[in-house]
């Protein structure tokens, strides 16, 4: 850009410099033109005094030829040297041209290389705008799964105190619990690390996310006690369901809860509980469904079968 600038600026100058030459050599011209004019102008008025001056004056024949050979050729010089100046004035306008031509590249040249630039700039300024958009929603990010984390802990350790203070036997009725959503068996996002579907950032999924149309039945994967019943923001709507043996099931997102479903109450193995949704932090109607030992959640599929 400081090149294309420089140049500019003396080609702007050697311009600058031609107009001037120009107006010297069209000067001369018109001086010279002028004088020239004013002479023939002369000669023709008074051509004939002029030749007998000349006549009178010379001293021979000789003298008088010599002398007309002279004016002739001071009137042919006229006439070359104007034509000299003429042909020099007309190389100085192309000489004028060729460099207005070359300055008005250069200013192209320059105004491509500006809007260039500041596309450039424009470009790098939405770019660090945009990186700095992700860093400060990164930060969100970090911040709502750790909000995330920090909630399921909370579960956890509500949970471990509750089954502390409440010891009982596993009132479970076979090997393995009953699958929670009852004829829909696929399986939208396992137990595990996994890229969160909201958060799009990598994390520790403690639950099985079972896809079903919103406002379909759940059930008791077990026969327990229910020992929690509300929202769990993340979580959406939960029910939390104690089986003795320090076993617990948690069932998230629901869009409504069954009548059944009061805190303390005894439910059913198969008993229905609640309804598909999509609440808390979902991207479609499905339950999460987790399992618990102790307070801490395990792999759903080592404790139920769709």
């Amino acid at each position: 850009m400081a090149i294309l600038q420089e140049r500019l600026q003396v080609t702007e100058g050697e311009i600058e410099v031609a107009k001037q030459e120009i107006d010297f050599a069209t000067e001369l011209v018109d001086e010279r033109t002028a004088y020239f004019n004013r002479r023939l102008k002369q000669i023709y008025q008074d051509g004939d005094i002029s030749y007998l001056e000349i006549l009178v004056q010379a001293s021979s024949l000789t003298d008088f030829l010599t002398r007309m050979d002279h004016l002739k050729k001071i009137a042919e010089n006229d006439v070359v040297l104007l034509n000299e100046l003429e042909t020099e004035r007309k190389q100085l306008v192309i000489k004028k041209e060729l460099l207005e031509e070359k300055a008005e590249n250069y200013s192209n040249l320059k105004n491509q290389k500006e809007n260039k630039q500041g596309q450039l700039e424009n470009q790098s300024a939405q770019k660090s705008e945009h990186l700095k958009s992700v860093q400060e929603q990164k930060q969100e990010y970090n911040k709502a799964l750790q909000e995330l984390e920090d909630s399921r802990k909370l579960i956890d350790q509500f949970i471990k105190e509750w089954q502390e203070k409440n010891q009982r036997s596993y009132m479970g009725s076979g090997t393995w619990m009953q699958w929670p959503v009852p004829g829909y068996k696929s399986i939208s996002s396992g137990y595990g690390y996994r890229i969160h579907p909201l958060l799009r950032i990598r994390s520790f999924h403690s639950a099985i996310d079972i896809k079903a149309p919103a406002g379909t039945p759940i059930v008791a994967a077990e026969n327990g006690i229910i020992v929690f019943v509300g929202n769990k923001v993340a979580y959406g709507n939960a029910i939390i369901i104690d089986h003795g043996g320090n076993i617990s099931t948690q069932y998230s997102h629901l869009s409504r809860y069954a009548p059944a479903a009061q805190i303390g109450a005894l439910v059913k193995r198969g008993q229905t509980i609640g309804y598909v949704g999509s609440t808390g932090w979902s991207t479609g109607p499905h339950l999460d469904f987790i399992v618990r030992v102790k307070g801490e959640p395990q792999n759903p599929n080592n404790y139920v079968r769709p």
